[in-house]
């Protein structure tokens, strides 16, 4: 689990502990956490991490408080994003700089890297536009991954079940957080979990994104069989056309 989402819990586990009824306002802040931010990886403060929020340098607070309102406790990834990317969002400055500088406008850079350095301590001097570009694509802009990774996961969920006919379990949702983000790892778990079907729906979904291939080792001819009816009844149940 990413730094972000450590943090995250441990606020929503403190809300639960000490009952609160209310969820917190964005001004009530009992605790600042470093390297917490989603977007940064800066400093955050637990109330902005209750509702997934970055840090005030990221995303100013009217602009949060105007997510908090429509959404309430459950902010869209994509809501925040979009936030973001915006005119004064900070992706949104560092998109702005970037085709700025690309276009040799100079000067007009310069005064969108001085609002950018202005929001993260970057001091002022030589060099100050080539910094500032540097920050952006450094550490800026790293909401954009946590977006990229949301809608492949719920686009592989929607995937899923429509080969299957219902949605993934827990485990096989986190299983799939995992695989999206390109994750090696194993699968160790009872029989009737979900674990053939799993990699049964993967190996398709990445078969019609052109993503590779896929192996399966079982050690009966039998298994094989029925491995191959479940891909191809998957293939056709999704519309993809698969090679097995």
């Amino acid at each position: 689990m990413s730094k972000p989402m450590e943090a995250l819990e441990t606020v929503k586990r403190g809300v639960e502990e000490e009952g609160y009824y209310n969820p917190p306002s964005l001004n009530d802040v009992k605790g600042i956490y470093r390297y917490s931010c989603p977007n940064c990886g800066f400093s955050n403060t637990d109330s902005r991490l209750y509702y997934g929020l970055p840090c005030p340098r990221c995303l100013p607070y009217k602009q949060a408080v105007s997510l908090v309102k429509k959404y309430g406790e459950k902010i869209p990834v994509e809501a925040v994003y979009k936030a973001l990317a915006g005119r004064n969002g900070v992706i949104g400055l560092c998109n702005r700089l970037e085709k700025l500088a690309g276009k040799g406008e100079i000067d007009e850079a310069v005064e969108v890297a001085k609002s950018i350095a202005a929001r993260y301590g970057v001091e002022d001097g030589p060099n100050l536009l080539e910094r500032v570009l540097d920050l952006c694509k450094s550490r800026l802009k790293r909401y954009e991954e946590i977006y990229r990774l949301h809608k492949e996961y719920e686009d592989a969920v929607s995937f899923f079940e429509k080969a299957i006919g219902s949605k993934p379990w827990g485990a096989q949702r986190t299983w799939i957080k995992r695989i999206v983000r390109g994750d090696s790892f194993s699968i160790i778990a009872p029989t009737g979990t979900g674990k053939t079907t799993f990699g049964a729906v993967m190996a398709v979904y990445f078969a019609c994104k052109g993503k590779g291939k896929s192996l399966f080792i079982v050690p009966t001819t039998t298994l094989a069989s029925n491995l191959s009816e479940k891909i191809d009844a998957i293939a056709k149940a999704t519309g993809c056309n698969v090679t097995i």
